[in-house]
């Protein structure tokens, strides 16, 4: 009879699987760990696990080979949500891998599928353009963290409000910036005349 992994590890792998692919823990990292992990083996059956104990963790463009062997064992949906949830804590906390983030939001994701990391993404031009800003770096630094958070909270209700939460159809909600009263403006040439 097939033994099944126990939730937690599942969950676990799961956990690890992502976090090499997004490169949050390197490759050496992850192997080790997962020859560490002696309850893997009774789940040997699983296609996952096999591959990932039969991959060749030194060949040449390792991590490439590695994203392409695994995302696969993944559906879409829940790889994309982790991730996108993932990099807007990371961009939160002030992380060091900010500028990869930025860039995967701006080119890859937010002219794909999740047109709203966009943005986001945004923020890599203006914190390239500093010196042509009057504004401080810690000031878009602080607004970057404050989108980021506003955007991951707004991700994280509609997830709790929607059963079969689907990341590629959410869609943010605009704030609506109350606009002050305009007055009608006099044309140049009144102001001449009267």
């Amino acid at each position: 009879m097939r033994q099944e992994m126990n939730m937690e590890a599942k969950f676990n792998l799961k956990e690890r699987v992502f976090m090499a692919i997004e490169e949050q823990i390197a490759l050496k990292e992850f192997e080790q760990w997962l020859y560490s992990q002696s309850d893997l083996l009774e789940g040997i059956n699983n296609d996952l696990i096999l591959d990932l104990f039969t991959f060749n963790y030194n060949q040449k463009g390792a991590h490439y080979e590695f994203k392409k062997s695994f995302v696969k064992h993944f559906e879409e949906n829940e790889f994309m949500l982790w991730k996108i949830k993932t990099n807007l804590r990371d961009l939160i906390s002030g992380k060091e891998t900010r500028d990869r983030i930025l860039h995967d939001f701006y080119y890859d994701l937010g002219y794909g599928d999740y047109p709203f990391l966009q943005r986001i993404g945004c923020y890599m031009h203006e914190l390239d353009e500093l010196h042509y800003s009057t504004r401080s770096f810690a000031d878009v630094l602080n607004e970057l963290k404050s989108d980021a958070l506003e955007l991951l909270n707004e991700i994280e209700r509609q997830e709790k409000l929607t059963p079969d939460f689907r990341i590629k159809a959410f869609e943010r909600k605009e704030k609506q910036i109350s606009q002050p009263s305009v007055k009608a403006k006099k044309q140049w040439w009144k102001f001449w005349y009267n």
